[in-house]
């Protein structure tokens, strides 16, 4: 295949991106994520897994690594809410986490009262759909 001349050199490549595409994207069906892993990273290749968030929340790694918070839920009281925290940790004063995040909407009032807003222009914006 790298004979072919949309495949040749980089330049090639760069001028044939949905063939590109169409041709890596079934070479790359043919195999597991894990297989190709397995492949391309002792080749040299920079891999990295790219998970959805239920594979996030229930990666080991991360788990150890103290990544994430739970907090009460805003939405669902009596549950818990899984957040993360900053995504690195420090030996002796890393970030923590002292509240849970604001529930949708719970500072908006707040907020346009700040930049000058009064009751009655957050009442219209609310009222019109706009907050």
């Amino acid at each position: 295949m790298v004979q072919q001349p949309e495949f040749v050199d980089p330049s090639a490549r760069y001028k044939n991106p949905e063939l590109v595409h169409q041709t890596v994207a079934a070479a790359t069906a043919k195999k597991t994520t894990a297989q190709w892993m397995a492949i391309l990273a002792p080749a040299g290749v920079p891999v990295a897994l790219i998970q959805d968030i239920p594979d996030v929340l229930d990666d080991p790694q991360l788990e150890v690594r103290d990544v994430f918070a739970e907090f009460e839920s805003p939405i669902e009281p009596g549950t818990n809410a899984r957040v993360i925290k900053a995504g690195f940790n420090t030996d002796v004063d890393g970030p923590t986490l002292r509240t849970a995040p604001p529930a949708l909407g719970e500072h908006t009032d707040e907020i346009l009262f700040a930049l000058g807003y009064d009751l009655n222009q957050i009442d219209d914006m609310r009222n019109a759909g706009t907050i």
